[in-house]
């Protein structure tokens, strides 16, 4: 389908965390609106600072479940996690022959258990509604593929592009280990002790993260950074760039990226999955010692990489085959579970919105908790010293006490204080 001067809906469960997959919409509603596209996007909740991002960009962005869109009005509707606003379910069911419709093409981001959202979890919708079913690597088509009844016949690999400013940073002339960068919002014990270790060796190592600088990767960040630790869609930020990629998070990982791993990383949607646990040691050591190599692999297939990941090259070939699929009416009951469904969802991202709003306060009550409990761990390991000591200094008094030489010094004493009372009882009758 034509980009240029299409009219676009991005559909997303919310647009207030810097996640994956808002990012995922951001940078799609960024370049099809940068190609000619009129782009409007529809989410179950919106909030600070992920929101604003999508301002900054001129990009509308509604909440309202009840908010009217035109069903005819539109070329493409991208669904991601299958959220949908009611009105356009509701001219689903009053459909006619002569309606105009748009393509919907449906995108599935992972394929993990307890992001149930991924997973194409109304049945039939998108087996009556897409025109093209998208998967982020094989890993996630392989899982998903099960829970539809058929599987849709046009299907492909949506493997987190990067927007092609990526690919337009100039190489680092680098030649040793200096800046490191971790993208994370679940960074593992072994990675923090790893970036103790890497500054120990004089190498400035920065987190970008929910538990280090919140907010984008953009090109900006990576431009004078010499190697990267992630998972997910950064990695094709850094390999489009041109840096080294270590990959490894929470599901372990894999370190850096060579031939040997890279397609084993990519299947899994370079989420660590299927690779191996490492220590701190091992990190640290291994990104110092492994940079050459890493620098030299990625550099050499940059082109390559340009080709596989980059925005403006994998979207034109994911949509050049896509049309507006013949759609049948819904029937209407169906079309009450449907709605039924996005109410639910709808309710969800609302509160974990909510919930994500309380998540600065919490961190800073449990940040001044702790502390808290530092001075009281302090203070009762200064009672418990002062305790040690003064039975210390009691056990010694009473040593010194039933000592011969004491006890000795006691009775030759007792002389000269008995004629100092009696001098003084003698003084107090005169």
């Amino acid at each position: 389908m034509r980009i240029s001067g299409a009219k676009v809906l991005i559909t997303h469960t919310q647009t207030q965390s810097i996640m994956g997959s808002t990012v995922v919409a951001l940078e799609l509603a960024t370049y099809l609106k940068e190609m000619g596209a009129s782009v409007e996007v529809y989410a179950g909740a919106v909030g600070h600072p992920g929101n604003d991002l999508f301002i900054e960009r001129g990009i509308p962005v509604e909440c309202d479940i009840n908010h009217w869109y035109s069903l005819g009005d539109y070329d493409l509707i991208w669904v991601q996690s299958e959220v949908l606003p009611l009105s356009i379910i509701d001219q689903l069911v009053d459909l006619s022959d002569d309606d105009k419709v748009p393509a919907f093409v449906f995108n599935h981001m992972t394929a993990l258990d307890f992001a149930a959202d991924e997973h194409p979890y109304i049945y039939l919708l998108e087996e009556r509604l897409a025109a093209k079913v998208l998967f982020v690597s094989a890993e996630s088509f392989d899982k998903l593929t099960p829970f539809y009844r058929r599987v849709p016949v046009h299907t492909a690999i949506f493997p987190n592009p990067a927007p092609p400013a990526f690919g337009r940073l100039p190489e680092r002339s680098h030649e040793r280990l200096t800046k490191v960068l971790v993208v994370s919002n679940h960074v593992p014990p072994e990675v923090w002790e790893a970036c103790r270790l890497l500054r120990e060796r004089n190498i400035d190592v920065k987190v970008f993260g929910e538990q280090g600088e919140y907010s984008l990767v953009t090109p900006e960040v990576l431009a004078d950074v010499d190697a990267v630790v992630t998972i997910g869609k950064t990695v094709q930020y850094c390999l489009t760039a041109g840096i080294p990629v270590y990959v490894y998070d929470h599901f372990g990982g894999f370190g850096y990226l060579n031939e040997g791993n890279l397609e084993t990383a990519a299947r899994n949607n370079y989420s660590g999955r299927g690779g191996s646990r490492f220590t701190a040691e091992n990190i640290a050591e291994s990104m110092v010692a492994g940079y050459a190599s890493a620098k030299s692999f990625v550099g050499r297939n940059r082109d390559r990489f340009i080709d596989r990941y980059a925005l403006d090259k994998v979207l034109p070939s994911v949509l050049s085959d896509v049309e507006p699929k013949r759609l049948t009416a819904l029937e209407r009951p169906y079309a009450l579970s449907v709605k039924s469904a996005m109410r639910f969802v709808h309710r969800y991202y609302e509160v974990w919105a909510s919930m994500n709003e309380l998540v600065p306060d919490r961190n800073r009550l449990r940040a001044e908790l702790d502390a808290e409990r530092d001075v009281s761990a302090d203070l009762s390991r200064r009672l418990a010293e002062d305790e040690v000591t003064v039975s210390r200094l009691s056990s010694r008094l009473h040593d010194i006490e039933e000592s011969e030489s004491f006890k000795i010094g006691k009775a030759l004493m007792l002389v000269p204080h008995m004629v100092k009372d009696l001098a003084g009882r003698i003084r107090f009758h005169r």
